[in-house]
């Protein structure tokens, strides 16, 4: 019997429902690509009991066992990764377009110590970020405590950007798609035209793009991302999220669309004299109103994201950005 939903999208290519508990995405799709004697499994879940049993019962249906499985890693995060520690052992290979988790580490304890002050300036009480010392710190409000980085150091095949990977007769060209994480890849295969797209292009849920560092420019990085995978020849997109979908090109030029339409709104808003984080961020038109009555976490997010359209829009010398102790101000370049 099925362990939860699944279906064979090519031969040989199976996509596995992984339950993702209390969370709005519900599931991510974990692909497994059964070759002869090797099963390729490109991402894993939560490090939780439901998502670890999920993918159990799925090699069990299939017959094969964790000494045949090899890893892949679109991304960092961890709905993608955190499973790892439950399963990981000694001796399984993990494949990622990175080095080792000891980056991503760094990367989240390095942001947490930059945007731990300025959200404490901006929300008025203590907070603290996974990764950053306060989120050790009991009196604080913890932030964002599911993106937490592996707890195991398995080492890691780094794949870069043009490395072919094979599995299952397939020939895989791996595509860095950096943006919605620094680590992000796609698999790409020409002769399927086929793409294993992790979350970088879903088929109805737009990517989140933040950034809490005014020298990284994410949002730019995911753009570029887009442009690229508009370049190939795809019939279809296995997300990371959602239902495998076809329109792929129609998708891309509407996430193109999409941020070209908030980029001009926030350059509006600047204009118009909002200079703070909170204040642009307050007044762009998300999908629910009345910001200030937001929970925390949501806050959060929608600051991370808000600073990614502003530094684009400053690397593009459209707005210029002060920083005086804890306390960001943007203004508008285009009278300057």
């Amino acid at each position: 019997m099925n362990p939860q939903p699944i279906e064979e999208i090519r031969p040989r290519i199976w996509r596995v429902q992984v339950p993702l508990p209390d969370n709005p995405l519900r599931f991510l799709n974990s692909y497994f690509i059964l070759g002869d004697d090797k099963t390729t499994i490109v991402d894993v879940g939560f490090d939780n009991q439901e998502c670890s049993d999920t993918l159990d019962a799925a090699l069990a249906y299939f017959g094969r066992s964790w000494d045949t499985v090899e890893v892949i890693l679109t991304h960092s995060h961890p709905d993608h990764t955190g499973c790892l520690d439950r399963l990981w052992t000694p001796g399984m290979t993990i494949h990622a377009n990175m080095h080792s988790f000891q980056e991503v580490s760094d990367n989240l304890a390095m942001e947490a110590e930059i945007i731990e002050p300025v959200l404490e300036h901006i929300v008025g009480e203590k907070v603290g970020l996974a990764g950053g010392s306060g989120g050790r710190d009991g009196s604080r409000t913890v932030l964002t405590s599911e993106l937490l980085p592996l707890k195991k150091r398995p080492n890691f095949h780094f794949l870069d950007d043009g490395d072919e990977f094979e599995a299952a007769g397939y020939t895989f060209r791996v595509v860095a798609t950096p943006g919605h994480d620094n680590w992000h890849i796609c698999l790409y295969e020409p002769t399927a035209r086929l793409l294993i797209a992790g979350d970088t292009v879903l088929e109805r849920i737009t990517p989140t793009v933040s950034t809490w560092l005014t020298s990284r420019d994410n949002l730019g990085d995911f753009l570029s991302s887009l442009h690229k995978l508009g370049n190939l020849d795809i019939d279809l997109a296995l997300a990371g999220h959602g239902e495998p979908f076809e329109q792929v090109h129609e998708r891309l030029a509407f996430l193109l669309n999409h941020h070209a339409q908030r980029l001009e709104e926030i350059d509006g808003l600047v204009a118009e004299g909002y200079s703070t984080l909170a204040d642009i961020a307050r007044n762009c038109a998300w999908k629910h109103a009345n910001w200030d009555a937001w929970s925390l976490q949501q806050k959060y997010f929608s600051l991370g994201e808000t600073l990614a359209h502003l530094v684009h829009l400053m690397q593009n010398e459209h707005v210029a950005c002060t920083i005086c102790g804890n306390d960001m101000r943007f203004t508008s370049m285009a009278h300057s």
